[in-house]
């Protein structure tokens, strides 16, 4: 959740101290792009009976604090200077394409050649448009996928370094 987004929570006047709790837990949904919460959810993160989160929210609704945009979606009233969302979400790499990238790169960072702390890191990265697949995966280590971030770097053709 922004500081921007808790603080214009905190700062609603109108709102009692409940209706500012669940305020605080959309908004702090609201910072996951493709993300809902349901009124369940926030019932047991907040220890409220879910019919008193609805009532809640409908209380919030009533202000024109939020905007129920469908099922477990809302939209805030809050119009901050949050940062730009990315328009995609980090897929799992599934355990058989982990372990077969690190037994093709024999278990080691093909940039430095450590063995300690691994990762399936993406040749073309997720933002870039990179897939989970073996094809466009390669071994490094936690230091060397730190380092390279969202660049596309191949260092599989590249030989191996030892430790």
């Amino acid at each position: 959740m922004s500081v921007q987004s808790m603080m214009w929570a905190l700062g609603q006047q109108e709102a009692d101290p409940l209706e500012k709790f669940v305020l605080l837990c959309i908004c702090d949904n609201a910072q996951e792009p493709f993300s809902s919460v349901s009124a369940a959810s926030i019932a047991r993160y907040t220890n409220i009976p879910e019919d008193q989160v609805k009532r809640l929210i409908e209380g919030l609704e009533d202000r024109r604090l939020i905007e129920v945009a469908g099922r477990d979606r809302f939209i805030l009233a809050f119009e901050g200077d949050a940062p730009a969302k990315p328009s995609y979400r980090k897929k799992v790499i599934s355990p058989r394409v982990r372990l077969s990238v690190f037994e093709r790169d024999g278990y080691a960072c093909l940039r430095c050649g450590s063995r300690a702390d691994l990762r399936a890191d993406h040749v073309v990265p997720e933002v870039q448009g990179g897939e989970a697949t073996e094809e466009n995966l390669q071994t490094l280590c936690a230091p060397c996928n730190s380092w390279k971030g969202t660049k596309t770097v191949d260092f599989r053709g590249q030989g191996r370094r030892t430790a």
